[in-house]
């Protein structure tokens, strides 16, 4: 192949008439021919390039004549930094080109480049060593090892080599970049609708920040107080004051009854395939990342996270942020995947969404141990009709009943707000003379569902006093009527028959 160059650009032609000559003796047809020039004259200096005009210079005038030694220091300088990339690459299960560029400029800080970290990223998928292919694109992919690249590595002595990534890392590589709570609150207040509580966002940040071992906090209290909302705009803001991509560093879990073990986040091995393969978790890449970057932040929010007990699907986690062991991942020496994670990466911020009621699970001590627990009660009523707009009459309404239910612990959150005020919204713009129709539905099908309990002074109040609240809502006022009357009679009272 290089002898075919040389024979065609000796006198100097350009790039185009050069692709046409290679393509028009059969052996090479790909289409990623006219980008070997560059990448050749840009990696070993192998050719000279003018513009878009290729000529001789003098490490292939003297590979023309035979003399292979200036050609073979430039392959041995670039190859060595190729084998180095490709080691690398056989450590890690895939990684964005950005993580490659950063490794490589970290081991070679005094003559490498962000340009030349990227050539070696083009050279090993064009040799097959690496995928994708060079000629698929690389948006939104990641670059791996691939098995043929596997076979050249395992030709390679590294005995005497560094390899990338297992210098000790100085303070300023390795430490985490950190924001400031005014930061954070700056950033949600100027690019977010989002109703602040001061108190809350702060304590969060504390949490987050108290011990860099274990970065875990635990929001509890009301359904629709916005507590997911609120630590994602958290996350969402941290990344965007250090100016970092927030959809790789955020991760949402929506946690289900159906989370028994650690697999759903960690992944399982699996020993029916040939040869054995690991299925990977929702978190097995998050983790590996964070890992891999410990001076970026990763957030990680786990939903409704007591829907499942968190002892069983958290346990090898736990025990790593307590004990600072690895999290073992597989033990199986057959397969092309990391077998643990070294430790539990302290650039992790985890935090977890909790509401107490009859399909949730308590926490042991060794969760509460390890975590920071808030408690979200409160919702701000006048901050959210500041916000948005709403008919006099439902917003009266709505202030009645949250302020008569909050001493039951009966309360609601904004979401039941939002639902509210969208219905008698949509209902008016059908019809204007429903508002009081749809307000009596509304409040029928979003406050009254979650009013139960025993017959307590609390209780036997929060109902007398909707009675009246819920004057000119009809059936409102007849099923308050009817559950009021049952907890009279026995003792204990609830929306559903």
């Amino acid at each position: 192949f290089l002898n075919e160059m040389l024979s065609c650009h000796t006198e100097g032609c350009t790039i185009q008439e050069l692709v046409e000559s290679i393509k028009a003796n059969g052996a090479y047809t790909q289409a990623y021919l006219g980008s070997l020039p560059r990448q050749l004259n840009r990696g070993y200096d192998f050719f000279g390039l003018d513009g878009e005009v290729v000529y001789a210079n003098e490490v292939s005038q003297s590979y023309a004549s035979g003399d292979s030694e200036p050609m073979m220091l430039a392959a041995f300088r670039n190859f060595f930094l190729l084998a180095e990339v490709l080691e690398w690459l056989s450590r890690q299960s895939e990684c964005r080109p950005a993580e490659i560029k950063d490794v490589v400029n970290q081991h070679y800080p005094q003559w490498n480049n962000p340009k030349q970290a990227a050539d070696r990223v083009w050279w090993l998928r064009f040799f097959g060593l690496a995928t994708p292919a060079p000629d698929e694109t690389m948006i939104g992919k990641r670059v791996s090892i691939s098995p043929k690249g596997r076979q050249v590595l395992a030709r390679m002595d590294f005995t005497n080599r560094t390899r990338i990534g297992s210098q000790v890392e100085g303070p300023s590589t390795a430490s985490l970049k950190s924001v400031s709570y005014k930061q954070i609150v700056k950033e949600i207040a100027e690019h977010s609708d989002m109703i602040l509580n001061y108190k809350q966002l702060k304590g969060i940040h504390n949490g987050l920040h108290a011990n860099s071992g274990k970065r875990f906090v635990i929001l509890s209290g009301l359904s629709g107080t916005g507590k997911t909302k609120m630590l994602q705009h958290y996350a969402e803001a941290y990344c965007n004051v250090l100016d970092l991509d927030s959809s790789e560093l955020v991760k949402l879990v929506s946690i289900t009854p159906a989370f028994r073990d650690h697999t759903h986040l960690l992944g399982y091995l699996n020993p029916l395939t040939k040869p054995p393969s690991y299925v990977p978790g929702e978190l097995t890449q998050f983790l590996l990342n964070a890992q891999d970057n410990p001076q970026y932040p990763f957030f990680l929010i786990l939903d409704e996270m007591n829907l499942a007990r968190v002892e069983f699907y958290l346990a090898p986690i736990l025990s790593a942020m307590e004990s600072g062991t690895e999290i073992v991942l597989h033990d199986s020496t057959e397969i092309d995947f990391p077998n643990a994670l070294h430790k539990w990466p302290s650039n992790v911020f985890l935090a977890g969404t909790v509401n107490m009621d009859e399909t949730t699970h308590a926490f042991s001590d060794k969760v509460l141990d390890r975590a920071f627990t808030m408690e979200f009660w409160d919702i701000d009523l006048e901050g959210y009709f500041a916000q948005n707009s709403t008919d006099a009459v439902v917003r009266k309404t709505i202030d009645a009943l949250y302020s008569t239910l909050k001493p039951a612990h009966l309360h609601f959150g904004y979401r039941t707000v939002k639902a509210i005020v969208d219905y008698v919204n949509i209902a008016v713009q059908t019809d204007p003379n429903d508002k009081m129709d749809a307000l009596d539905q509304a409040v029928f099908s979003k406050v009254l569902p979650k009013l139960r309990g025993q017959q307590t002074t609390e209780l036997v109040k929060a109902l007398e006093e909707i009675l009246v609240i819920c004057e000119g809502l009809p059936s409102c006022q007849q099923k308050v009527a009817s559950m009021l009357q049952r907890l009279n009679e026995t003792g204990i009272t609830r929306f559903w028959r």
